[in-house]
């Protein structure tokens, strides 16, 4: 095992993991949840690691690799503790998402506590719903929780299923479908399509055979009202500060809210961004350059990490660590974005271009026609499933529906490091409507994908009468654009099914059963500007 350890950068196991027993555990409601324990081949206490699923403790799909990082950690000295959360697999309970995770694991917390084998400090890992399972419980943290991993995740699930206030279709539509009922099934993928086409919306997952309440929920909530702040945590960020490492992908349908999280975090909060994805990447890594980030990096990041915590290891690196696409290098920075990144505004010209200057005149507006029925495809982008992440953008280029703006070739090298902002001044006939922007790397040879680097929309519902301003969040990117390539900016209304297309009429897109038509403009003058900022290395 030692070679396989050094092959993925873990440091050498100490010991043989065993498993040391099922064990049932009480709820504060009698509620009984099914967890496995795994430990060191040792009677002595040690650290534990918990982690709490949905997806199983098992060899289950689509996380059936929960039980091989438990083996791994328990190789290096801890005790480990697999969960099936509520409702789920072997647990009793009714499962609804993200309800009960916060006194489940507060309960499961104490009753760790309470073990022999236990040495005073409690860790937790894990991905996507297992992160929000940390989160939860560091609402109300106890003092032996020393350190939290939580990788691809946030505190605010509104965020995530709102970006922009438009829904993340395709991402919600999937999982609810495949996390319906006690056991986890793989969604339907041959129907999602026409599901998600589904008029009115709200009832895609019923299309797709997969009828599910809290898909229905999600879409009847699209404003961050009670239903949202009964889920959402935004208040941990205000709880006592428990030591954490965020590890967040610039692919990832967590990208934003989670950065957003970092921010506000204090100085014991650690960030390790790369390229992940919420699924396999459109193109292979190879094909991108990419041969120094993988999935084991990360892992080997939360050892440290939890060694450093939990056993009183040096932690090496520096607080924020990041990969930089199209260099495939990391850099170490102590924050994000780092320090020397300074804003830097790029304006939507007439003819297609892209530059630095100011309008200096009264540039006519730009203009296309929005059709819900015939929206935009997304290729790839941040969401959930098999065709996320970077792919290659020519399709929608030359499409009627997007405008299109271009940098010249640069003749040196522009680091992008921090968040992407646009800001669009719009006008529409429709009383509501979506605007969409999407960031696009260009390479100097014209054989290559041109890829998308990160991508945003904003839900007008209503749409002012006039001139409105727009500002859309296309989150986060840490990409050189070296000299002799381009950057190009898309806008459009749709980005279809990375989110819903939206119908063009008033209330709520997924009660409406009828679509209409907009006239959309983007105007380009000296009054009126449209630019996208980035944060670029001084």
């Amino acid at each position: 095992m030692g070679w396989i350890a050094r092959k993925l950068g873990l440091r050498e196991p100490e010991y043989r993991p065993r498993f040391a027993g099922e064990r049932r555990i009480a709820m504060r409601d009698g509620v009984e949840l099914r967890a496995h324990h795994l430990a060191p081949n040792d009677d002595a206490k040690h650290p534990t690691v918990l982690m709490r699923t949905p997806y199983g403790i098992g060899w289950n799909p689509p996380l059936f690799l929960m039980p091989i990082v438990a083996r791994i950690l328990a190789s290096r000295g801890y005790n480990v503790i697999l969960q099936d959360t509520r409702g789920r697999y072997g647990s009793d309970g009714t499962f609804y998402p993200f309800i009960n995770e916060s006194d489940d694991g507060q309960d499961t917390a104490a009753w760790v506590a309470d073990q022999p084998w236990f040495n005073g400090r409690l860790g937790m890992w894990g991905p996507s719903y297992l992160g929000y399972t940390q989160l939860a419980v560091a609402r109300r943290p106890p003092e032996y929780l020393r350190a939290l991993v939580p990788i691809m995740t946030s505190t605010d699930f509104h965020g995530t299923f709102y970006p922009g206030n438009a829904f993340s279709l395709i991402t919600a539509l999937r999982w609810a479908s495949g996390n319906g009922e006690r056991r986890g099934r793989l969604p339907p993928e041959r129907k999602l399509p026409a599901a998600a086409r589904t008029r009115p919306m709200r009832e895609a997952t019923r299309a797709a055979g997969r009828p599910t309440a809290f898909f229905e929920h999600w879409t009847d909530h699209p404003n961050a009202d009670e239903y949202w702040r009964d889920i959402d945590l935004i208040d941990v960020r205000e709880a006592r500060s428990v030591p954490t490492l965020q590890v967040a992908g610039t692919y990832d349908m967590f990208c934003g809210p989670q950065l957003r999280d970092f921010a506000a975090g204090d100085p014991s909060m650690h960030l390790n961004l790369s390229p992940l994805a919420h699924g396999t990447p459109a193109l292979s890594a190879r094909r991108l350059g990419w041969r120094h980030t993988s999935p084991t990096q990360v892992l080997s990041a939360s050892i440290d990490f939890l060694d450093h915590h939990l056993r009183d290891r040096p932690h090496p690196g520096t607080r924020v660590r990041r990969y930089v696409q199209n260099e495939d290098r990391w850099i170490d920075d102590d924050t994000w974005p780092p320090a020397d990144a300074a804003p830097t505004r790029l304006y939507l010209r007439s003819g297609g271009r892209l530059d630095r200057d100011v309008p200096g005149s009264d540039d006519p507006p730009a203009r296309f026609t929005y059709d819900p029925e015939n929206p935009v495809p997304s290729f790839g982008g941040s969401f959930l499933g098999s065709r996320c992440g970077p792919a290659d953008q020519a399709p929608t280029a030359t499409r009627d529906d997007v405008l299109v703006f271009e940098t010249e070739t640069l003749d040196e090298t522009l680091h992008l490091a921090g968040p992407v902002r646009a800001t669009l001044h719009v006008e529409s006939d429709a009383p509501a409507t979506d605007f969409t922007a999407k960031l696009v790397h260009l390479p100097r040879a014209t054989s290559g994908p041109a890829l998308n680097i990160c991508d945003g929309i904003r839900r007008m519902n209503p749409l002012p009468r006039g001139i409105s301003a727009v500002e859309i969040d296309l989150w986060h990117a840490s990409f050189a654009i070296r000299p002799g390539e381009r950057l190009r900016l898309e806008i459009s209304s749709s980005n279809f099914p990375r989110y819903d297309a939206h119908p063009n009429l008033p209330g709520n897109p997924a009660h409406a059963t009828a679509t209409r038509s907009a006239a959309q403009q983007v105007h380009l003058s000296r009054t009126a500007p449209s630019f996208v900022e980035l944060y670029a290395l001084r």
